[in-house]
């Protein structure tokens, strides 16, 4: 499986690229989260990686040729999405980040321990990109304080 050719920049993440066909979605609301796509007679498993919608402008999104079959059906999403991130572990994949829903950047194959783990990897080489230090260093400490916000709010709702 030539990995290169999955992601292009322009292209929605549930279709990353011309040659992607038989779009399968497993789970949607306005926008498909999970699913596959046949491309070159493999089997490509999609998904968007954390919490996104529709009303998002940045999303991360991952992908990794799918080389077990899914189950027939899953009786909720959370066992799709334990399914769906298992698929993830040890594996191949390539991430991608979307601005309004069009892929703008992608990584290289990478060998990723977990689907969180490789997205993590992939955001830091993304805000390593930056060139001007305090633009890098205003992002990170948004994407802190971004991160506290969200635990603060699991906290207060627990």
């Amino acid at each position: 499986m030539n990995f290169d050719l999955i992601v292009a920049r322009g292209q929605l993440p549930w279709t990353p690229n011309p040659h992607a066909e038989d779009l399968d979605v497993w789970h949607e609301h306005e926008i498909p989260f999970a699913g596959t796509f046949q491309q070159a007679g493999h089997v490509i498993l999609f998904t968007a990686v954390g919490n996104i919608d529709s009303s998002m402008t940045i999303g991360s999104w991952a992908y990794t040729e799918l080389l077990t079959q899914p189950p027939a059906t899953f009786s909720d999403v959370d066992e799709m999405r334990d399914w769906v991130e298992s698929q993830f572990v040890g594996a191949k994949a390539i991430y991608a980040v979307s601005r309004d829903l069009v892929l703008f950047r992608y990584s290289e194959c990478k060998q990723v321990e977990t689907l969180y783990d490789g997205a993590s990897d992939f955001l830091d080489e993304v805000l390593d990109s930056v060139t001007d230090k305090r633009s890098r260093d205003l992002a990170r400490f948004s994407a802190h304080q971004a991160e506290v916000e969200v635990v603060e709010k699991e906290l207060v709702d627990a």
